[in-house]
């Protein structure tokens, strides 16, 4: 398969979404985007928790091998450590008071919810 023969089937592809979403009506279009918009919003979230995640464990791993290597030490090397120090450092603190802000964001909204109920 060649890249015009993709090129193509992507512009068809597309060209078939448009077609589909001007044949909708207007309420097939709103729960459409609401699906569109919660699939968004679940993949942003999860591409932000894998950065993080492969931040944080890279940096671990060049720390490690900095601790398991018997080879002798250079500039290079004690420079790499602290970056990976400063890279854990400074990426598990933001991950953790990103994780922080979301679980108060939760309560905060748990409590809402129940005040809510016993007012009605």
């Amino acid at each position: 398969m060649n890249t015009w023969t993709i090129a193509i089937a992507v512009v068809g592809l597309i060209a078939k979404i448009l077609f589909d979403w001007v044949k909708t009506s207007p309420e097939q279009r709103a729960e459409l985007l609401g699906i569109g918009t919660k699939t968004f919003n679940y993949l942003r979230r999860f591409m932000i928790v894998a950065f993080f995640i492969a931040i944080i464990g890279f940096s671990a791993l060049g720390i490690y091998l900095f601790w398991a290597s018997d080879a002798a030490l250079g500039r290079k090397d004690v420079i790499l450590l602290l970056m990976h120090v400063f890279n854990l450092v400074i990426y598990g603190y933001t991950a953790l008071d990103m994780i922080r802000k979301i679980v108060d964001l939760k309560r905060r909204q748990r409590e809402a919810d129940t005040t809510n109920v016993i007012e009605t």
